[in-house]
């Protein structure tokens, strides 16, 4: 990747150099810089948003260092946001830092080319693929053959809309495969791998569940029925409307059945072609991954540490060191001559003492670690909250992650990091690092950790600031609320316009920015949705409430969420609960909280949450699909 992309980068580069000088327009220069994945930055003219590509989520140490040093050095924000395509994104990237930021990101290989444009987007996997317990085997080979065969492919460089690919080797739909446009499934015949393929899935404000193409395509067949699926969409897709030129419009106006013998006739001609044969081999050019080495290490036992010089520590005193990339703890003996050590591993020690007493980490353990099919190791969620982590926290993850899983890390779609590989006798160990790097919050997957797109702090096309609303109903769930079984199991999601890059059209509890004008002033608002949710073979897309001035939403989901525990049947879920009851009650509940009174009554009302100026529309084409 590294040659090539600095190549494409000199290319780059050139372009924005005639853009710099007035040579390109802005519209031409935008065509060249989308497909790059540089985007405008909101507000300002002379910086950049850059969105990174992380294939199947999976991030290095290094790679996480070189981006904690660029957001330090170039970010407006000093961090980095962590997006629901298992992406990055740097915000406020100034011009005259542009290009050497992204060659940076190329020497580490890492490119954000075709994040935007018309393309295939990252193409992502689930978490758990390689260690789940439940899995039937592991897609993360399949996701990479694909993600590096249609990156720069000519196929894909002038599609008519976007592609999104996903791929789930769970029961549990994880990945929410069932809303992309090719969204896959890991399926054993006997002992042949295969895949249920499904096409024309998507969000936005006409969500569509994804279509059985295949019920089994085998697994060296997969990259081929790919190909096929974007020939035809490239020849039949529309061009002519943007807003209707995904590829679940192509499927809804043709149908399924017409859809399925288009894809195989052009697949059995690929057969024939010599092309073929090389499409099959790119499965088996797939990386392979090398597991942890499980370290026979000695367990409370005194050891001879031979020519290892503890001359200079004090005997008698415990001292922190790392073995084979595992932490231990030492005890410096004195024996005659010789120097000796006790060693424990650390949760021997520990763990029979302070950490067992601890509740804080013991909460951390039960809600932000699971087992691995694996026999001793536990993978590990970092919530990042609301998607954020600044630089020096994601400098300290590399660091954390080469001690305690050899640098096994996988970014997720609910904006969060996963350890992977980690022991379960380090946890108290693991835990107390992430704590001292503030890493520690508990309860990551739940409904205190909200989902959320970038929003009008800085997207151009955003309505309303979505993380401002985040933060206000992260503090509802600090009162008791979230200690109900039934309610800390929630998932909220937030976007600044209807779009759905938080995805919340598939949110337990979903929010999308919107205005209205009102008393001759227009106030920001959240359409309230309730009850989406994907699984294998069905989307079920979330049904509207009501809209509510942006200041009053917090309020209004408290309300909900009291109304619905004051009056639901043992053990009832929120959304049977409202199906139980019926919408327009809920909506009847709700009423109150949409009323906005005039400015001069209810000043706040006019305004947004994470400003204290009134709010004003200024939103903008997206720049996504230029």
């Amino acid at each position: 990747m590294k040659n090539t992309s600095q190549a494409e980068l000199d290319r780059f580069e050139i372009s924005f150099n005639h853009f710099m000088e007035g040579r390109l327009d802005f519209e031409e220069f935008r065509k060249v810089r989308v497909w790059q994945g540089v985007y405008s930055y909101r507000g300002t003219s002379d910086k950049y948003m850059i969105r990174i590509k992380i294939p199947q989520g999976m991030l290095s140490p290094l790679q996480m260092e070189r981006v904690a040093d660029l957001s330090e050095e170039y970010s407006a924000i000093k961090g980095v946001h962590l997006t629901t395509r298992q992406g990055l994104e740097l915000y406020g990237i100034s011009e005259d830092h542009l290009m050497k930021v992204l060659r940076s990101l190329a020497d580490v290989d890492l490119t954000s080319r075709e994040t935007g444009g018309n393309g295939v987007r990252n193409v992502t996997t689930c978490p758990f693929s390689g260690i789940a317990r439940d899995e039937l085997f592991d897609v993360t080979p399949y996701a990479q053959a694909v993600s590096k065969y249609f990156l720069r492919n000519p196929l894909t460089q002038g599609l008519p809309r976007k592609i999104k690919i996903a791929f789930e080797g769970c029961p549990a739909d994880h990945i929410h495969a069932m809303i992309h446009d090719i969204g896959v499934f890991a399926v054993m015949r006997g002992a042949i791998r295969g895949f249920e393929v499904y096409v024309g899935g998507g969000l936005g404000g006409a969500p569509r569940e994804a279509q059985l193409l295949e019920n089994f395509t085998p697994a060296e067949f997969l990259l081929i029925t790919f190909q096929a699926i974007l020939a035809v969409f490239n020849q039949h897709g529309s061009r002519q409307n943007k807003d209707r030129s995904r590829l679940k419009f192509l499927i809804k106006d043709w149908g399924i059945e017409r859809f399925k013998e288009a894809v195989q006739s052009v697949r059995q001609e690929i057969l024939f072609q010599k092309g073929g044969t090389d499409l099959l081999e790119k499965i088996e050019e797939a990386p392979k991954r090398v597991e942890p080495r499980i370290c026979n290490r000695p367990r409370n036992s005194t050891q001879d540490l031979g020519a290892l010089d503890l001359q200079k520590y004090s005997t008698g005193k415990f001292l922190h060191a790392s073995v084979f990339f595992r932490p231990i703890w030492l005890k410096l003996l004195r024996l005659g001559s010789r120097v000796y050590c006790k060693i424990w591993v650390e949760s021997g020690f520990f763990k029979k003492d302070a950490f067992l007493k601890n509740s804080e980490f013991e909460r951390w353990e039960h809600h932000n670690t699971l087992s691995q099919k694996q026999a001793e190791f536990r993978s590990v969620f970092i919530r990042c909250f609301l998607g954020d982590i600044t630089g020096s926290q994601l400098r300290r993850i590399a660091e954390i992650s080469r001690r305690f899983c050899e640098g096994r890390v996988r970014t997720t779609i609910t904006q969060n990091l996963l350890l992977r590989w980690v022991h379960q006798d380090d946890l108290p160990f693991l835990y107390r690092e992430l704590k001292s790097a503030d890493l520690a919050d508990c309860c990551a997957e739940h409904v205190m950790d909200i989902t959320r797109c970038a929003g009008a702090d800085s997207c151009i096309s955003a309505i309303t600031r979505s993380r401002g609303l985040a933060v206000e109903l992260g503090k509802i769930f600090s009162n008791g609320l979230s200690h109900d079984s039934e309610i800390f199991k929630l998932r909220l999601k937030v976007s600044g316009c209807p779009h759905g890059c938080s995805q919340h059209s598939i949110a337990d509890l979903g929010f999308h920015g919107a205005s209205r004008t009102l008393h001759g002033r227009v106030v920001p608002h959240y359409q309230i949705m309730t009850g989406g949710f994907t699984e294998k073979g069905r989307a079920q897309f979330a049904k509207n409430i009501l809209s509510v001035p942006a200041r009053k939403v917090p309020e209004a989901v408290t309300h909900l969420l009291r109304f619905y525990l004051g009056h639901r049947n043992s053990d009832e879920s929120l959304q049977s609960f409202f199906e139980r009851i019926g919408f327009e009650k809920v909506r009847n509940e709700l009423n109150p909280f949409a009323l906005v009174p005039p400015p001069d009554e209810a000043p706040e009302i006019y305004k947004d949450w994470g400003s204290d100026q009134d709010y004003r529309l200024e939103a903008k084409k997206g720049e996504c699909s230029a």
